[in-house]
């Protein structure tokens, strides 16, 4: 039963409970028997027990009863049993901050695999292409400027002093072991050591001479050395060695005033020389002191003592090698030949 002025279900009360207005009480109908339900029979609306129903179509509803009861809701969903709810696959749900850690995460890893790539192709690429190229286009530019000054000026004094200027690559006082490029031999050589603060070579037979060798290897370059003949004939410096002490050059000067440039080739040793003339500017006799030089650059070479150039030759047949000192005997029972000051410019 519904209140006549605002349409609410009275729920079998006198009054209505919504806006208070008084009903008429109504009589008491005796429920009627359910009908048998029929597939063509239309839908009815039970209300409360002992009251007649009406149909639903003629009954307004109420703006306050609609949002009480709300939307009406979805279909209800087909009622599935246990057993077939645990075979059925669940797709496996990521909140939207996982699945854009996880994207950001390997979008990380792949650039910098991609960038550990490239590096590494570019270390490559400069350890095996670049930097040789650089290396060879200062050795290109290195010989072009010597062969430009020898072209102009046509002056070996002008090629010292060009080759000789700025900072040595190697400054070695040669007066201890700890710092020297030299090592020092123990008995029963002990033909290399340092004593009173310069590398002296020992050579304790008459007709001989001793070499100390040292890690150096150098193509192109300018060397120069103080060298004191103590006792013996003569003293030399070896260049472009390969070993095993075959092949090389000789640059050497002995004590009356005499200077030799050889190439030693193997198998027998066997000696070419290039120069063996005397030279006023050797100092003469018995611990004189004397600065050899010589710069080699490709097939070409200078040699100077005392900053005098002496000599300058070409040659072909050795382009790169080891360093070494020796002392000759020659007529003298030994030799003592102490050596200071060593300067290398690389070229």
């Amino acid at each position: 039963m519904y209140c006549s002025k605002c349409g609410s279900p009275l729920f079998g009360a006198n009054i209505c409970p919504s806006c208070g207005t008084q009903v008429p009480a109504q009589p008491v109908v005796p429920p009627m028997p359910a009908p048998a339900y029929e597939e063509s029979s239309p839908y009815m609306e039970f209300g409360p027990p002992g009251e007649s129903v009406s149909p639903p179509v003629s009954i307004p509803v109420p703006a306050q009863v609609v949002q009480f009861i709300g939307t009406p809701s979805a279909p209800p969903m087909p009622i599935v049993p246990p057993a077939q709810i645990a075979q059925i696959p669940m797709p496996l749900q990521q909140s939207p901050r996982r699945q854009w850690l996880r994207t950001s995460w390997a979008s990380a890893l792949l650039t910098s695999l991609i960038l550990l790539v490239i590096s590494a192709a570019g270390l490559l690429s400069y350890t095996a292409v670049v930097r040789p190229v650089m290396l060879n286009a200062q050795a290109t530019t290195v010989a072009q400027t010597f062969l430009t000054a020898q072209a102009q000026n046509n002056s070996p004094q002008y090629i010292y002093q060009y080759a000789t200027r700025g900072k040595p690559t190697i400054n070695d006082p040669l007066d201890n072991e700890k710092t020297s490029v030299w090592n020092q031999e123990t008995p029963p050589e002990n033909s290399c050591v340092f004593v009173s603060g310069a590398y002296h070579i020992l050579v304790g037979s008459q007709n001989s001479y001793a070499t100390c060798f040292s890690n150096l290897k150098l193509a192109n370059f300018a060397l120069q050395v103080q060298v004191t003949i103590l006792v013996g004939n003569g003293v030399g410096i070896l260049f472009r060695t390969v070993p095993p002490l075959q092949r090389f050059y000789l640059f050497s000067i002995i004590r009356g005033g005499i200077y030799a440039f050889e190439r030693i080739s193997d198998p027998i040793l066997t000696s070419k020389v290039l120069a063996f003339k005397s030279s006023s500017a050797i100092n003469t006799g018995e611990n004189q002191a004397n600065l050899l030089t010589i710069i080699a650059l490709n097939n070409r070479f200078y040699l100077y003592i005392n900053r005098q150039a002496v000599g300058q030759f070409t040659d072909n047949a050795y382009s790169a090698g080891t360093l070494s000192l020796r002392a000759f005997s020659g007529s003298y029972p030994t030799a003592d030949v102490a050596f200071s000051n060593l300067q290398i410019w690389e070229l």
